[in-house]
């Protein structure tokens, strides 16, 4: 079916508008509390993905939602990316502990998956009210106009992210120009994807962290491939040792030849 990607975006907006928002630097402590599997929810988290759960599948009927606090009490759910139904993959707040610090840097994120393929993608800001989208084939926008991954740039002058345990390592860091962490998934690729960040490195493959994001960006310009495989992300089956995405794939091949020996300490 051909969806309205403006139809899902306006759905989001209000969801967190009336969800997410009003709650930003007013919970209370008992709004927020540690997942048995480690990890940070809050209400807000819960709201707004049983909002979305009903507003996504009322667009397109028939159709399921993975969702990241309902897979995590049903890892079973996954298998949902192996029926013959279209899947909506949300991740109703991205960056929940920046949300419950107080921090702007968190994200709304929704992709749709059909016929084995992301074929949309949305990330918003509820802080700020910016949205990026991408449509498969179609490319990638957001409120300003069309997004553009960031041009060669020299890796002396690059700014990227890696996790803290690789960024340790002698002679990885100082290859690049700046390392950064802002601790919200969503937040990184809309950044990839607009030419503000020049590469990441992700090991936690988690659908919903990932598969909107990953389209946005390969649909702006960027390269996005399997750390090892070198294949197009699966939400269904991720790569192992991660996913490496870059501005282009120039860059993205002088990235991994850095990376990989040190990542292969660290198994």
């Amino acid at each position: 079916m051909r969806l309205d990607p403006q139809r899902v975006a306006s759905v989001m907006r209000e969801i967190a508008q009336e969800e997410l928002l009003p709650r930003f630097k007013t919970l209370a402590r008992n709004d927020v509390w540690e997942k048995e599997r480690g990890g940070t929810v809050t209400v807000a988290d819960l709201e707004s993905e049983r909002r979305l759960q009903q507003a996504l599948t009322d667009l397109v009927p028939g159709s399921l939602v993975l969702a990241e606090e309902d897979a995590e009490e049903n890892p079973e759910a996954i298998q949902y990316l192996n029926q013959a139904a279209p899947v909506w993959i949300v991740d109703p707040l991205d960056g929940t502990k920046n949300f419950a610090a107080g921090k702007d840097q968190y994200a709304m994120i929704v992709a749709y998956y059909d016929r084995g393929a992301v074929r949309a993608g949305w990330i918003l800001s509820p802080s700020t009210g910016h949205m990026a989208m991408a449509e498969e084939g179609a490319g990638a926008w957001s409120d300003d106009g069309p997004l553009k991954a960031a041009s060669p740039t020299p890796l002396g002058e690059t700014t990227g992210f890696l996790g803290n345990r690789i960024r340790k390592i002698e002679g990885v860091a100082g290859r690049f120009g700046d390392l950064v962490n802002h601790r919200c998934r969503g937040y990184e690729y809309v950044a990839l994807a607009s030419g503000d960040l020049h590469f990441a490195h992700y090991r936690s493959l988690k659908a919903w962290d990932h598969a909107a994001g990953d389209l946005i960006v390969r649909e702006a310009g960027g390269h996005v491939a399997g750390f090892d495989s070198e294949a197009l992300y699966e939400p269904a089956n991720p790569d192992y040792n991660g996913l490496l995405v870059a501005s282009d794939e120039a860059s993205w091949n002088e990235i991994v030849e850095i990376l990989r020996p040190a990542v292969a300490t660290l198994d």
